[in-house]
């Protein structure tokens, strides 16, 4: 299973269904399950971002003053599409709110996730940069939590398997945009080969 690392609070905006666009400035050829990893440490300019605006104080620190799970697998989505972020601006499913957790400058890209299963138990992992894969021993532990029916369940519909309620998929696609697809491990190391080098690739985003 493919993983990628975000920062706090904005892997537990994921986590929590309130951030379903994560921006990035560097696209991928991958499609399907994504395991979302939250970020073991909070870099300065997460630091301020947090004390500057409320929103995100809220997303960060719970009613006692705690904080989400960090250095861990917290989450579990669909990468529906990705798409460039100047291709959203007309899209009216994109709320302001949404906009504000992301960083859709022109020439960034936009991954619509769907299809949400919150872990209840997070589980200790570490992190990397880009897309990186699970460990088996992690992976096997992430599956223990999944819900097989919550695939055959409609959005916003309790599950008959586990009783929550199905994150719904990101509901407007733009013209063009193809159906996920899985990719082959060959297939996606080949495409991080090409592109490991520039610099675009490790870049932080919000």
């Amino acid at each position: 299973m493919k993983a990628i690392t975000l920062t706090n609070p904005w892997a537990n905006l994921v986590a929590t269904g309130q951030k379903r666009i994560e921006t990035r400035s560097w696209k991928t050829a991958y499609r399907g399950t994504l395991a979302i990893h939250s970020g073991k440490t909070l870099p300065v300019w997460a630091r301020q971002a947090i004390k500057e605006r409320p929103d995100l104080h809220a997303a960060m620190y719970d009613a006692q003053g705690a904080p989400p799970p960090m250095g861990c697998i917290v989450a579990v989505v669909s990468l529906m599409a990705v798409v460039k972020t100047e291709e959203t601006a007309d899209w009216h499913n994109v709320s302001p709110r949404e906009r504000t957790f992301g960083d859709f400058t022109p020439g960034r890209y936009a991954w619509l996730l769907g299809e949400l299963q919150r872990l209840d138990k997070p589980i200790p992992c570490k992190g990397s940069r880009l897309l990186w894969t699970l460990p088996d021993d992690i992976y096997e532990q992430v599956k223990l939590q999944l819900c097989p029916e919550c695939l055959k369940t409609d959005p916003g519909v309790p599950c008959v398997g586990c009783g929550r309620n199905k994150s719904p998929a990101f509901p407007v696609f733009p013209k063009g945009v193809p159906a996920p697809v899985e990719e082959s491990e060959a297939t996606i190391n080949k495409f991080y080969e090409k592109r490991k080098s520039a610099k675009e690739w490790l870049e932080k985003c919000v």
